[in-house]
């Protein structure tokens, strides 16, 4: 029989990458805000100058971490489909299964792409994750998380199809917001895998 956790470590190597990645774009911001303070003293830009030059790179690290946490659900929704179905040898329902694979096969036979809104993705990919692992998602006390997470897609969404280009002024407090949600999600998917799965190189919000 197959171990589920050499499994989970081949279809989903990128686990680390994922914890950790807040951690490396703090980084990145770090280095950015270094060198426009440099570039504002040599030339007195002003406080909205200063925002004006970081907002592009709010808005790419916004879209990337909604991007991160898109990929993570891809792959966590096919690591349960071959665990379920291939070691275990589970039957799926038909409506779990398709959100899961992310398609289904239509009338004429074929592949149909099947798109979760962000929100229902990630509470569907945790609550199957947990549900695979033996442990019960409670987002019953989340409500705080779950508003955040709310706010951040908005801001994702008019910054990555912008209707106006006030949509694209986005600030420190948007990136922010994302980033907490990428620690919230860390660490309720860390929950889920706790005892079953050994994930190392934590970043500091989950030791």
């Amino acid at each position: 029989m197959i171990n589920s956790k050499i499994t989970f470590n081949v279809v989903f190597p990128g686990i680390t990458d994922m914890l950790n990645v807040s951690n490396e774009i703090e980084k990145e911001k770090d280095k950015l805000v270094s060198v426009i303070e440099k570039e504002a003293k040599k030339y007195e830009f002003s406080e909205e100058k200063f925002k004006e030059e970081l907002r592009p790179w709010f808005r790419v690290a916004i879209k990337t971490i909604f991007s991160i946490i898109d990929a993570v659900c891809f792959q966590t929704k096919k690591h349960i489909l071959i665990v379920r179905q291939e070691i275990k040898g589970e039957s799926i329902d038909k409506k779990t299964k398709e959100k899961l694979q992310e398609f289904r096969i239509n009338e004429k036979g074929k592949k149909e792409k099947i798109y979760l809104r962000i929100k229902e993705n990630i509470k569907f990919t945790l609550k199957e994750l947990y549900k695979l692992y033996g442990n019960k998602l409670d987002l019953s006390k989340d409500y705080k998380e779950l508003n955040l997470l709310k706010k951040s897609i908005v801001v994702r969404n008019s910054i990555t199809h912008p209707k106006k280009i006030e949509n694209l002024e986005v600030g420190a407090e948007d990136y922010q917001d994302a980033v907490n949600v990428l620690h919230w999600f860390s660490e309720k998917f860390g929950k889920g895998l706790k005892g079953k799965v050994k994930i190392t190189g934590k970043p500091s919000y989950m030791k």
